[in-house]
């Protein structure tokens, strides 16, 4: 897990028998809060389901997001991945990007959503790949980095480049570190593409 300080390691998880109170509230700015004495990282992802955005494009994928109710869904899950305001998001996490990079985005190595058929049937691939070992694919820092907002850097190609790593990487049997390193190499090359 992410704090403000690094990264953290999960050693245990302790199940409580009573019931103890919790509150909605809504942060200011960057929606991004830290909980805990450690300074845990929390996002306000306003409730995005990974994994209904995950079916929903499958089934766009396949021609088979058919009904009116599915669609109105798919889309709004789209426009809430729009309207998310990633540079903020990877800021709290991790602070800004270096102060060299020209274009500086908050760059999703496997893309969020994809243009067109093609790239979308990747992000499918890639997705539940990386939801196979836990990873969040949208909100997940392991899949986050800032990179230059270059040409090239969201063409089918590069997409090609990521879900085969992450494929290779899969079938590797190395597990959940055989994928974040593949992420952390993929996450390298995408920030040092041109940054002039």
């Amino acid at each position: 897990m992410q704090s403000r300080d690094g990264l953290v390691t999960v050693i245990a998880v302790e199940f409580l028998a009573d019931a103890a109170p919790v509150y909605n509230f809504e942060v200011a700015g960057e929606h991004v809060y830290e909980i805990t004495e450690l300074g845990i990282l929390v996002h306000n992802a306003d409730g995005f389901d990974c994994q209904r955005y995950l079916e929903l494009l499958r089934k766009r994928t396949t021609n088979t997001l058919t009904l009116a109710a599915e669609r109105k869904e798919y889309l709004d899950l789209v426009k809430q991945l729009k309207n998310e305001d990633w540079g903020s998001y990877l800021r709290g996490l991790i602070g800004g990007p270096p102060d060299d990079m020209i274009r500086a985005h908050a760059h999703h190595i496997l893309f969020k959503s994809g243009l067109g058929l093609n790239q979308q049937k990747l992000v499918v691939e890639g997705m539940e790949i990386l939801l196979k070992y836990d990873i969040d694919p949208v909100y997940g820092l392991n899949n986050l980095v800032w990179a230059p907002n270059i040409s090239g850097q969201h063409g089918i190609d590069a997409l090609t480049r990521v879900v085969t790593r992450l494929r290779n990487a899969d079938n590797s049997g190395g597990g959940f570190d055989a994928i974040k390193n593949a992420l952390e190499e993929l996450g390298q090359t995408a920030a040092n593409i041109k940054r002039y």
